[in-house]
């Protein structure tokens, strides 16, 4: 929200300055993402466990200085009370489908929303031939790409993310939201994108060659780019009450987006939490491999009830129900063994469920209320 009122509220003028009349720097931290992470592993067998929402880890690495911190509202700020007065609303391309709150955030700026819509037939992926071509012919203001998408699973490559952002006009932004980048198990190196800062490391959230922090200041134009990353901690490490997460980005998006940021937005317990979190390096790297092996046993168990799954790169599934009726497998679910999955019929997808990866026990719990109500014709 907070950068869509930077690039999109009165026709994308920029604001310079920061709230408290300091100088800016490139940091920026947030209330993590609105949708927030799965409940942890340990929830009971006898109580009603919630597959809806992914959680599990990598770290985030701390020695970034193109950040800025966030927190309070899910969506990292109040809406703005400015009217806006413009002859031609501003465009946000958005690739979808995904998470909401992109297009909900355009909509309070009175932006003109395009959505590139990845086809099913096509495993979810999009044909980037003609995304990049639409982005240059439409040269809009702001782009939306989750990556990996929610709710698909979907990792887009490096090369396709760079052509993206080259298709943009320069004074546009590419707001890469990578809240599920951790689970990621083969993933390059985001950080080498233009415009992230010298001292940023690669670390967990960088490519594949390690978790050791790979310095890239020697090949990344600290004062360039046209790409912001959106990392959050509700996932990887189960902070998702607490709402804390941050963005990476070159220092002009920073000090632009940031000048529409509230006071005190990241509160004392969140500030704990995160610096508690950080400490635990072992967590995230455990949290990934156990999540990559859930996932494997329930994609198995699923294709052997007829279930057909999305690939994904992420903590969760998309899976297909052959009656199409994913609200009422919900409510079966829900009703019957108190286990809850999302309905993806919001994300425009009335025949999905999504399901958070979590303990390989609830994993099978899961199925074995599928195989119920499924082998009842449900």
């Amino acid at each position: 929200h907070l950068t869509a009122r930077a690039y999109l509220a009165d026709g994308g003028t920029a604001s310079v300055g920061t709230p408290d009349g300091g100088t800016p720097n490139n940091r920026m931290m947030g209330g993590g993402t609105p949708d927030g992470g799965a409940a942890s592993d340990n929830t009971p067998s006898d109580r009603m466990i919630d597959a809806s929402t992914p959680d599990g880890g990598t770290p985030s690495d701390s020695t970034a200085s193109n950040r800025m911190i966030d927190g309070g509202t899910p969506e990292g700020g109040t809406p703005s009370d400015r009217t806006i007065d413009r002859r031609t609303p501003p465009t946000a391309i958005i690739f979808a489908p995904t998470f909401g709150e992109f297009e909900a955030a355009c909509e309070m700026q009175d932006a003109q929303v395009v959505r590139i819509d990845a086809r099913e037939s096509n495993g979810f992926a999009w044909d980037m031939d003609a995304a990049v071509k639409r982005i240059a012919d439409i040269s809009p203001s702001l782009v939306f790409l989750c990556n990996p998408n929610n709710p698909t699973g979907r990792y887009m490559d490096e090369n396709d993310v760079r052509r993206i952002a080259d298709a943009l006009p320069k004074d546009a932004l590419l707001l890469l939201d990578e809240a599920y980048l951790p689970f990621v198990q083969e993933r390059w190196n985001s950080l080498a994108l233009p415009g992230m800062s010298v001292g940023m490391r690669g670390g967990m959230y960088g490519g594949t060659g390690g978790d050791a922090g790979e310095n890239i200041g020697e090949y990344a134009g600290a004062e360039t780019g046209n790409i912001a990353l959106l990392r959050s901690m509700t996932k990887d490490y189960a902070l998702t009450a607490l709402r804390l997460g941050y963005m990476l980005a070159p220092p002009q998006v920073v000090e632009r987006v940031r000048a529409q940021q509230h006071s005190w937005s990241v509160n004392a317990l969140a500030q704990a939490a995160g610096i508690a979190a950080l400490a635990d390096e072992r967590h995230v790297d455990a949290g990934r491999q156990a999540v990559h092996a859930a996932k494997r046993y329930l994609t198995t168990e699923l294709a052997d009830l007829g279930l057909q799954c999305a690939p994904s790169a992420a903590n969760f599934l998309l899976v297909r129900l052959p009656s199409g009726d994913a609200r009422a497998l919900r409510q079966a679910l829900l009703s019957r063994h108190r286990i809850s999955v999302r309905d993806c019929a919001s994300f425009g997808l009335p025949a999905y469920i999504r399901i958070g990866i979590r303990a390989q026990a609830d994993c099978a719990r899961l199925v074995d209320a599928l195989r119920d109500i499924l082998g009842n014709g449900e």
